[in-house]
Formats: C-alpha cells, structure tokens, sequence
C-alpha cells in the first residue's frame, strides 16, 4: 500500500524549495527562459499563442497558432513541446512530443528541461516531471510564463490547493483569475472563487470563457438557472464556443431534462474541435439514457461510441466506453467482460502515451473492484486492488492514488474495518461512490456529524458524471424518504433533480467583490 506520508513529503521536498528558487538572484542569470527558433515570425507565432492562452485559455486557438510557427520553423522545438503539453488529442500529442524530445539537443538547458517535464509528465513520470519543473523554475525564478504553467500543469495533476502560489504569482495574466476560481472552488471557498471568476470577466470583458467558466462554477453550486443564463451569454459573444454548447447539454442532463440534454449534445459534438473531444462528448449523451434507466439505449449508444473511437485510433476514449458500461450493468459477469476488454485495448493500442494508458487503468480496476464487490466476490477485489497498489506506487499521480484509495477503502468497509476505511475513503471528495460507503463508515462509527457532513456534499455533488448518475439521484431519494419518514410527513420526491443550491449569503457576496478592488489592483492572496 503506498504510504500517503511517503507521497506527500516526497510532493512537499520537491516543491519546498520554490519560494527559496524565487527569491534567489544570482548575477548575470537571464530573467526569461530562452527560445531557440531561427525565425523572427515563428518566434512572434509562439508568443502570441502564449499569450492567448493565458488571457482567453482557448486550448485549440494556441495549439493552431504553435502549429503555425512549427510550419514557419520545423525545428523549433519549443513550439512542439507545448502542442504536445496543452492539445487535446492524444495522437497529436505524441507525434509532437517526440518531435520536441528529438530537437532538444539543440538548445538551451533550460529549454531542455521545460520538454523533459512535458514529456516526462506525458509519459506518465510524474516525480520525475515534478524534479524537472522545479529545477527549470530554479534556473528563471522571474520567468512568468513558466510560473503559470506550473499552476496549470498541477492543476491538471489534480493538485488545485498546490497550484493557487503559482497563480498568485502571475495575476496580470487574466487567465489566473480563472484558474485560481477553479481552485478556491475545489476547498469550497465559494467567497474567494467568485471574487477570481468576477477579476476573470472584468478583465476579459469581451471573451466567451469568462462567462463559460461562471456558469459552470454556478452549476457546482447548484445554480442552474443562473449556469444556463451565463452559457448562453458566452455563446452570444462567441457561437463557436464549444465549450459553453457542451455545458448548456451538461446542465440539462443534471436537471433531469434528457431528452434536451441529448440534442444539445448533438449540436456540440458537430462544433467538436477534435475527434477526441467529439468521442468524449459522445459519451456524456450516451449517459442521459443511464440517467432515463434506459439499459439497452445505453448500451447501443456506448458501443457506438467504443466503435468511434477505435476507426479514430482513440484507445482510451474506446476503453472509457467499455468502462462506462461496465458500471451499470445488472449482469456481473456481463460487466467483467466489459472490465477485460477495456483493459485489452489499453494494452493493444501502441500510440498511447504511457500516462493515459495508466490513468485510465487505474479507473478500470477501480470498477473492477466495485463490481466485484457488489457480486460478493471479495478475493477477486483484493487482487485488483493488489494491481492497483503496484500502478500507484510506481506513478505516484493524483488520480491514480485517489482510484487506489478508493477502491482499498472499499474492500476495507467491505470486511467492516470502518476506521481503517474511513482514512482512504476521505482521500477524493468528489468520488460519489468513495462518498457514498464514506457516509456509512462515519454512521457505523458513530460520527453522525461527520457522516452528515458528508451525505450533504455526496447531495450537493453536480458534476456530469456518469457516476454522479448512478450514485446521487438515488442517495438524494433515499436521503428524502428518510427525511419524510423522520418528520412524518411525506416531502416531495426530488428524483433526479438536483439538490437545492449552496447558498453565498449577501453578506459573502459583499465580501467577495471587497477582495476585488475597482481598478482591480489587488489579488485575492
């Protein structure tokens, strides 16, 4: 079992000496990070994406732009490092970063260490990828553009709480105030996350993310109402904002509105800025049937979606269809099929970078472990978990180790070892499931606050999941009925409609925007 101590004090060291490579200024050192390019306009491409990404964070608008500088310099090997680093489609990430790893013996050490971590980080190192951007962030303390990706690098590791410094650090990039929402969202600080998403839209009034990423904030608050009016004003500034079409289908779905949920999610698919994200989308319609109870719907939209993927060489995306699947099968042994094949063609697809192929593993013995479990078949769980145990110890990535002590903490509840369970299951916050045998260990050990504490946030969870389906609809049913039955009177059944809205009183909304000052001068640190 990896040691939770073991992982954060090997995160901390290497992370500890940052504030220290910060202050740091030894004489003659350069402030910025080199760039090797022998064109003047690729350069000039190169920066412009940088900048457009840290201002409007439109993902497919920087990778297109790097493209364009690799075109006017096939050998800029930057260029290709942050296509591979930030692109959405797993094939063009490898192509790109093999391409970066092979031109990196051409120029500069620090520029060498900036692919390392990219390609480290894809390989799926991640200490090794930690050391390497801590000693590029050593050598150009005052370089901002590195500092801003290291945030947005550790927020894409699940490290959100590590990532806020590095935010902090660069908030005249307009791009931190979004990611620092994210952020304060992630520990619940609704009072600072709505001060960062208020900076965002002052900053860049007449972007679409602004107003993209408040709504989906809004929805994590159980505002729907004012998710839906915020998407629809992104779209208004933008029509071909992807992102805001796929929240409007998201936020159907959670509000229990399938059948609208699955035509908006037809109109994103078709503004799917690559095949990747198209098949993942896919996915998310294919849900609304779990979502209606409609297994056989379910199953021929999944397997569509699996046949997608594989004719576009997406492995994981296939995989994720079978794993899906798997989770809301009634036949065990039907589900097990699925498990095994998922992780078959995890094994068979080549072009896979070695980190997708083990993060998404990682939620295949997960469910593994899960299905299992709900057949009695506690042996065969241990086992999973045992594989489980060897790719979190030699990963060491977030995700990976919230799916190991997920499916530890199961087992354990499983055998009735609630305290011991307790400790793994309190690891991921957002894991309905991991949540939902966590309010029965607190119960079974009497921690009714606890347990309490932890049925509202399992209610109040409204992330488009294909596990908050299976999960929360039915807990919030279950935690009505108790309600009703308690109070001796019959409440009205909530069904798949979201629980009510967290509340920010007035005077927290007061407080929120004092964190904000008019001329917008000072930070939320």
């Amino acid at each position: 079992m990896p040691s939770k101590r073991v992982v954060i004090l090997a995160f901390v060291f290497l992370i500890a000496g940052l504030p220290l490579a910060y202050a740091a200024e030894p004489a003659l050192r350069a402030e910025t990070l080199p760039v090797t390019t022998r064109s003047a306009e690729a350069r000039h491409m190169f920066d412009e994406g940088l900048a457009r990404f840290q201002s409007d964070l439109r993902v497919e608008t920087a990778v297109n732009t790097w493209k364009l500088a690799v075109k006017k310099d096939p050998n800029f090997a930057l260029a290709h490092g942050f296509i591979a680093f930030v692109s959405r489609d797993p094939n063009e990430q490898a192509i790109h970063r093999q391409a970066a790893l092979g031109l990196s013996r051409k120029v500069t050490k620090g520029e060498q260490l900036l692919i390392a971590w990219m390609a480290d980080s894809g390989d799926g190192h991640f200490l090794e990828a930690i050391a390497d951007m801590n000693q590029v962030l050593a050598l150009y303390p005052h370089d901002e553009n590195l500092t801003w990706f290291a945030g947005w690098w550790l927020i894409h590791q699940d490290e959100q709480e590590k990532a806020i410094p590095f935010f902090e650090r660069t908030t005249n990039f307009p791009g931190s105030w979004n990611e620092l929402a994210y952020c304060y969202a992630a520990r619940h600080d609704w009072v600072k996350m709505l001060a960062a998403a208020r900076k965002y839209m002052e900053l860049a009034p007449k972007e679409p993310n602004p107003h993209d990423s408040l709504a989906e904030l809004s929805r994590v608050m159980g505002k729907f109402e004012d998710a839906f009016s915020e998407y629809r004003t992104a779209l208004q500034l933008d029509r071909t904002f992807s992102s805001a079409q796929l929240g409007i289908a998201d936020t159907y779905a959670l509000t229990g509105d399938q059948v609208h949920a699955r035509a908006e999610y037809e109109k994103a698919i078709k503004m799917a800025p690559t095949d990747a994200q198209a098949a993942d989308w896919a996915l998310q319609s294919a849900a609304t049937y779990v979502r209606e109870k409609d297994s056989d719907a379910a199953d021929k939209a999944f397997r569509a979606v699996a046949s997608q993927a594989r004719a576009k060489g997406l492995g994981e995306l296939e995989a994720e269809a079978y794993r899906q699947m798997a989770l809301y099968q009634k036949d065990p042994k039907a589900a097990m099929e699925l498990l095994s094949k998922a992780a078959d063609v995890l094994k068979e697809d080549k072009g896979m970078s070695r980190a997708s192929r083990e993060q998404e593993m990682a939620v295949v013995l997960y469910a593994r472990v899960l299905r299992d479990l709900d057949a009695g078949n506690k042996e065969e769980a241990k086992a999973s978990v045992a594989e489980l145990n060897q790719l979190a110890t030699s990963s060491r990535r977030t995700t990976i180790l919230h799916a190991y002590y997920s499916a530890h903490g199961a087992v354990l509840a499983a055998e009735g070892n609630w305290d011991n369970a307790v400790q793994d299951l309190e690891e991921d916050d957002r894991d309905p499931f991991a949540l939902r045998t966590l309010v029965l260990a607190y119960q079974k050990l009497g921690k009714l606050e606890q347990s309490t504490r932890a049925a509202e946030m399992l209610s109040n969870l409204n992330r488009p999941t294909l596990e908050q389906a299976l999960v929360v609809p039915a807990f919030r049913l279950r935690r009505q009925a108790e309600r009703s039955s308690h109070l001796g009177n019959s409440g009205p059944a909530i069904g798949d409609r979201p629980a009510r809205a967290i509340s920010v009183s007035p005077a927290a909304e007061r407080r929120a925007r004092a964190l904000v000052s008019p001329q917008g001068s000072e930070s939320s640190r």
